[in-house]
């Protein structure tokens, strides 16, 4: 079992800033555009909001807390959903 973590960023945000490569080495998590979650078949996700840039984290289950304690302290994360799903 799996989640994809729909993270939302504040206008002007480092997208590359999310997750550090030890936390991405750890539990195996893979940042990705909404193109690439498409690719994957997540065709009918929302558009975020106006001006706002996302990015998906795709991570098993196990490390879902760890990830979004992590999501939680980032200002430039305003906010995020979490869609559960199997590989």
């Amino acid at each position: 079992m799996h989640v994809m973590l729909e993270v939302i960023l504040a206008p002007g945000a480092q997208v590359g800033e999310l997750l550090t490569q030890e936390t991405i080495e750890d539990t195996k998590a893979r940042v990705m555009t909404q193109a690439e979650v498409e690719k994957l078949g997540f065709q009918s996700l929302a558009d975020g909001p106006e001006g706002c840039e996302r990015r998906f984290i795709v991570v098993g289950r196990s490390d879902q807390r760890r990830i979004q304690n992590h999501l939680e302290t980032l200002p430039r994360v305003t906010g995020f959903r979490v869609h559960d799903f199997d590989l």
